[in-house]
């Protein structure tokens, strides 16, 4: 027992030596960080690829973000800053045990991280000296310390200030009196209680409370901030309720020399996820960019938009990355950044919308995995469709027109809705939508259910940049790259980690991807829908594919050639539509203009045919005949071409389920109903059975209604003399 007991003297003895010696280590040894006293450290700067100067994170106290006293700094932000971030903030030594262990019961009853406990002192060490890629338990304690000594050698309204001159609100403003100007137009004396609460909401999450992305939330955020004031006493709920009521307005235009500034914002909130929400002096970011195309495109950009003014277009965006190595050359996000008018901030490469016929080609390349190809014969016609709410849903096709039998290179070509829907329902809806994520569609999150049929002709929400990654996988012989931005990071002259990798994901085969790129490239084959001389006509072989969107919100162009990926949007931001303009009126010309930019200087390339498809003639196995041309087939697969064969031999009109009020029927002949047939092959005379009685011969019959309900289905031989029968359908006559 005495030797248990000497054991825990030794212990006990052991961790308040430990203990002592931390306290006057932390209390008179340890050192102030010099950051607090010292010259400001480099600035991060954001350089294109050549190393051209895109962009520079000022440091605290140059530019606009300029010092400010704590004296000359409204008493509204600093109590809605205490209110909100720290408000026991003059009553701890600099870390607040009590917000600790609270926070630390919080989080073990949600199980997760509901709240955090770092105290303002803490976080003007990290702001100043917290230059790591990662916050690890060795760095919280090493700011815990600092805070402590911190604490102990400076006045709390010192500290204050300090912070306040320091952290980030967003927009590139890093202080007070920069979030002041930059949000207000006034300075941070001026401030009145709703926009010093409005501010201090802020550097909690300053991309989460963007104003100009997210206004509906930032303001949300300031009437917690209210509430958290009212608690500590700091106004009374009638200011509260009159900060609430009262209308913000931000300043419009920024000031702060910038060169893509799309592009640059995209780096800087990469580097935000990276390296956390506080500025990291001394970066050095270069990018893929390449500033010359760059400033091409963008007054490319502005020229065809204003050329689109009278048919309500008010912007575009564009985006160019190598097909090579993913990277982005060129981020056009709006015809001008600083147009608050068209929303001009907003980066429309990453805004959602719907892609319209853009997602066609994915649908036909799993047709052609199970077996089709660009000669399969598909019919173009009337077909009616019922929704999962139980309402009919009858397709048409852009020009209102059918063009019955077709094949798969002229349907996907000329863009073809019916054909599209029927293949879909030939490979499924879940198959497409499990590939399109695969290749990169990361936003369409609903079941396969939710979108249907139409998933095919663009129902859901997806990104120009996910859309251009999804077709990247066409170019790269089946292989998709995620689009990279910044290929090294470097801190004070030595590199460190948070580059880009090059991200690939196979998609598809080689074989299946040059298929769908041979027909995407087919200028012959898309004349019915874009004419002789259009706009995807390029000096040199590409592939591309148009899209328009219902009520005309979007019109979409995505192409590629061997070594460049391009995708442009047209529309407005505030989604209202436009009048008539589609995917080849409104999206192309740029698209065109844009890739022979891009190419300008280089020698045409050809698409690489690999090694597993061979071209041969386009015969039928349902007809006994070849059609004038080859196609390409999988070297491996010796069938002739197919004719789906549920498409034989179809009753197309009426449709099946349809009901007929006899008193009020009246179409060609007088009370006569219309009934037409189609097929696929050649077939000898059509013969109509109703209720399994002869009822006329031909394509089309006129039938005289009988009330009641009524099977039909027809028949007819083949050239074979083999007896082809159609699906019976039923309607009603009432």
């Amino acid at each position: 027992m005495e030797e248990l007991m000497k054991k825990y003297m030794i212990i006990v003895v052991a961790l308040l030596s430990v203990g002592i010696f931390v306290y006057l280590y932390v209390r008179f040894a340890l050192p102030l960080p010099s950051a607090l006293t010292e010259a400001p450290a480099p600035t991060t700067k954001i350089v294109s690829h050549s190393g051209l100067l895109l962009y520079e994170l000022l440091a605290p106290h140059q530019g606009r973000s300029s010092m400010a006293t704590l004296p000359s700094i409204s008493p509204h932000l600093i109590h809605a800053t205490i209110a909100a971030e720290d408000a026991r903030f003059y009553k701890h030594g600099g870390v607040d045990w009590r917000s600790i262990l609270r926070a630390l019961f919080q989080n073990m009853e949600e199980q997760t991280v509901v709240s955090g406990a770092s105290t303002i002192t803490q976080q003007l060490v990290r702001n100043t000296v917290g230059t790591t890629m990662r916050r690890t338990l060795k760095q919280k304690i090493k700011e815990a310390l600092y805070a402590i000594r911190i604490t102990q050698q400076l006045e709390k309204d010192t500290i204050l200030e300090m912070y306040l001159n320091r952290v980030y609100y967003g927009n590139h403003n890093y202080g007070v009196e920069a979030a002041a100007r930059g949000y207000f137009d006034k300075t941070a004396r001026d401030l009145d209680l709703a926009e010093a609460a409005f501010l201090a909401g802020l550097p909690q999450a300053p991309n989460h409370y963007d104003p100009f992305e997210h206004f509906d939330v930032a303001k949300k955020r300031q009437e917690r901030v209210l509430s958290r004031m009212v608690s500590e006493s700091f106004i009374t709920e009638d200011d509260a309720a009159a900060a609430r009521d009262e209308q913000l307005i931000l300043k419009q235009g920024v000031e702060y020399p910038v060169k893509a500034p799309h592009f640059v914002n995209y780096i800087i909130q990469e580097l935000q996820s990276r390296l956390g929400d506080g500025l990291y002096d001394g970066l050095t970011v270069y990018t893929t960019l390449d500033y010359g195309l760059q400033s091409e495109l963008e007054a490319l950009t502005k020229r065809h938009i204003e050329r689109l003014a009278d048919w309500n277009v008010s912007n575009g965006a564009v985006l160019v990355v190598d097909a090579e190595l993913g990277d982005i050359k060129a981020m056009v996000g709006s015809v001008d950044f600083f147009n608050k008018d068209i929303e001009g901030e907003v980066n429309s490469v990453f805004a959602l919308r719907q892609p319209g016929s853009t997602m066609k080609p994915f649908t036909y390349a799993l047709a052609f995995e199970k077996g089709w190809n660009g000669a399969t014969i598909i019919q173009d016609e009337p077909v009616r469709y019922e929704t999962a709410a139980g309402t009919p849903y009858i397709p048409r096709n852009f020009d209102f027109e059918y063009h019955g039998s077709v094949r798969i290179r002229e349907a996907l070509a000329n863009s073809y809705n019916i054909p599209a829907l029927k293949t879909l329902e030939f490979v499924g809806v879940p198959a497409l939508l499990e590939r399109v994520r695969t290749a990169g569609l990361s936003t369409l999150t609903e079941p396969a259910e939710h979108y249907g049929l139409a998933l095919t002709l663009g129902d859901g929400e997806v990104r120009l940049f996910d859309l251009v990654q999804a077709y990247s996988a066409f170019a790269r012989n089946g292989e998709a790259v995620r689009p990279r931005a910044i290929t090294r990071i470097t801190q004070n002259g030595g590199a460190i980690g948070g580059a880009d990798e090059i991200k690939t994901t196979q998609v598809y085969t080689p074989e299946i991807a040059f298929m769908i790129t041979d027909i995407l490239s087919d200028s012959a084959s898309r004349i019915e829908e874009f004419g002789l001389k259009n706009n995807l006509e390029l000096s040199r072989p590409a592939a591309v594919k148009t899209g328009t969107t219902r009520n005309f919100k979007d019109a979409w162009t995505i192409g590629f050639t061997p070594s460049t990926i391009l995708g442009v949007w047209v529309g407005n931001n505030n989604g209202a539509p436009m009048e008539t303009i589609t995917g080849g009126l409104g999206a192309s010309p740029l698209w065109h203009d844009a890739m022979e930019r891009v190419h300008r200087g280089l020698k045409p390339a050809e698409f690489v045919v690999p090694t597993g498809v061979e071209k041969r003639p386009a015969c039928y196995d349902t007809v006994a005949v070849c059609e004038e041309g080859f196609e390409w087939f999988l070297k491996n697969d010796k069938h002739m071409a197919q004719v789906p064969q549920e498409a034989l031999l179809r009753i197309i009109k009426p449709f099946n389920s349809d009901e007929f009020e006899l008193s009020s029927y009246v179409e060609g002949n007088a009370r006569e109903l219309l009934f037409e047939a189609a097929s696929t092959a050649t077939m000898q005379q059509i013969k109509w059975f109703i209720d399994g009685k002869p009822a006329g011969t031909g394509r089309k019959i006129w039938w005289k209604p009988q009330r009641g309900q009524h099977i039909i289905h027809i028949e007819a031989e083949g050239q074979d003399g083999v007896l082809q029968k159609s699906a019976p359908i039923t309607i009603t006559v009432n």
